[in-house]
């Protein structure tokens, strides 16, 4: 039984039987400290202990001793403090790496990627446009599920469609080989023409289009979602660490609005020069308060707080589309969709990638909230594996609600780097409005010496 399946087992021992008997609550304590005791290094500590022994912890205050309530909240919290391992000192450079489940948690309620595209396709059928509606009905009959896939298939479709070279070689990559059993029987020259499927570009780049204005539209919900705990957290710690960098790929403005209200950190706009050695907050894939012209490129910042105030007072929409001041040309908001490729479509989000890459070659910790490694963002990963690589001392925190994802980078790790060492990517389990305010809270605290616990723990039930 592995460590975490043990911590389950416990909680499950314990919280869900009935507790009328001292002999519970000093059963409780015992394994526990032989748990956090038997903790191999490595091993993930579950942040769910903690919520879970405050639901059952007045029902033990009834019958037990005060001493015995106060030995199980000691355990706990140094069951969680031991799991980290670490502590901050001054000289220690820390990056926050934040994705799209750092703001699922109330207050923000954000739905996270994989929940997007049930929701793009509620909005794509008020439109009453039969393209759309068709190509909704094609994805939820063959479960695709993926915001990924649709959109980055539609860019490739939209760029193929502009070329009957690449439509015909894409079309003898993919299919010439099920065509009368005769690889490349729809792949001819004639003169200098080409033989292509039927393809109406105008069609294609049209509903491109409309996927990426839909996409737009999705994504202002965000602009109505508040700081959550975990936000105000990294917030805090931004305010009392100067020099502290925080890389989101969230569109949402809840790490903005937390940053603004305590602290005068730049967010970091693209084609604008930053004071170098301030702290900084730099958003890879856009915000809703940027946007950019389709001509000339121009990126515009609106301010976020007047721009959610003349939402909420209805004084103003929110700008899908507008007109650039500079060119007259069509301004959209400046969002990366969750796409494979992402370089060509947005090179004015370049400058900011390379201050993101200089941030994490230059940390000495990386916390991770909320943020998987997806495959559409291989860049990232990319630039976090060879800082690991290139930096020995390099440590990795991850707060994530899935316990396979840590394994999982080790096992990548281990096989990127050589000699890899699995105890450089420390996990902490568990929802990150719980979790962050608690690890941070812990990576910034003194430490203080300890006793033996089991020891401790039995004398504290004596008598």
């Amino acid at each position: 039984m592995s460590f975490l399946d043990r911590q389950e087992k416990l909680l499950r021992e314990y919280l869900d039987r009935d507790l009328t008997e001292r002999e519970t609550a000093e059963q409780f304590v015992i394994n526990l400290d032989n748990l956090v005791e038997s903790k191999s290094a490595g091993d993930q500590i579950d942040f769910r202990l903690e919520p879970l022994w405050q639901s059952a912890r007045p029902q033990i205050l009834n019958y037990a001793p005060g001493r015995v309530i106060k030995q199980i909240d000691t355990a706990l919290g140094e069951s969680i403090e031991a799991a980290l391992g670490l502590r901050l000192s001054d000289t220690d450079k820390v990056v926050f790496l934040v994705g799209a489940g750092a703001s699922v948690p109330s207050p923000s309620n954000i739905p996270a990627v994989r929940n997007l595209l049930p929701e793009l396709w509620n909005r794509g059928r008020r439109i009453g446009r039969d393209d759309i509606d068709r190509l909704a009905d094609w994805c939820q009959n063959r479960g695709v599920t993926n915001i990924e896939d649709l959109l980055t298939a539609a860019y490739v479709a939209n760029l193929a469609a502009k070329s009957e070279s690449i439509t015909a070689l894409l079309d003898y990559f993919l299919f010439s080989r099920f065509r009368d059993g005769k690889e490349g029987s729809d792949f001819r020259r004639s003169g200098s023409s080409v033989r292509v499927p039927d393809v109406n570009s105008a069609s294609v780049a049209l509903l491109q289009d409309t996927l990426q204005t839909l996409f737009g539209l999705l994504t202002s919900t965000m602009i109505e979602a508040e700081p959550n705990a975990a936000h105000q957290a990294i917030a805090s710690f931004v305010a009392a660490r100067p020099g502290t960098k925080v890389l989101t790929t969230n569109y949402d403005g809840c790490l903005d609005q937390a940053i603004a209200s305590l602290s005068a950190t730049p967010e970091v706009v693209p084609s604008q020069s930053v004071t170098e050695g301030n702290s900084e907050l730099i958003k890879m894939h856009g915000s809703i308060n940027w946007s950019y012209c389709d001509s000339c490129q121009d990126v515009r910042a609106f301010n976020l707080v007047a721009l959610k105030a003349a939402y909420f007072d209805d004084s103003a929409s929110y700008p899908i589309l507008g007109i650039c001041r500079h060119c007259q040309g069509l301004r959209r908001p400046l969002l990366v969709p969750p796409l494979s490729i992402k370089f060509t479509m947005f090179p004015n989000l370049v400058s900011l990638w390379d201050r993101a890459r200089v941030a994490i070659e230059d940390a000495t910790i990386i916390v991770v909230v909320g943020y998987s490694f997806a495959e559409a963002d291989t860049y990232i990963t990319q630039m976090v594996f060879r800082a690991l690589g290139a930096r020995s001392e390099q440590r990795m925190i991850i707060v994530d609600t899935d316990m396979n994802l840590v394994p999982q980078l080790r096992k990548r790790l281990t096989n990127h780097i050589r000699e890899f060492d699995k105890a450089r990517i420390v996990p902490c389990l568990g929802s990150c409005d719980i979790v962050v305010p608690r690890l941070l809270s812990a990576l910034t605290s003194p430490i203080v010496p300890r006793t033996t616990r089991t020891s401790r723990s039995r004398d504290a039930l004596a008598g």
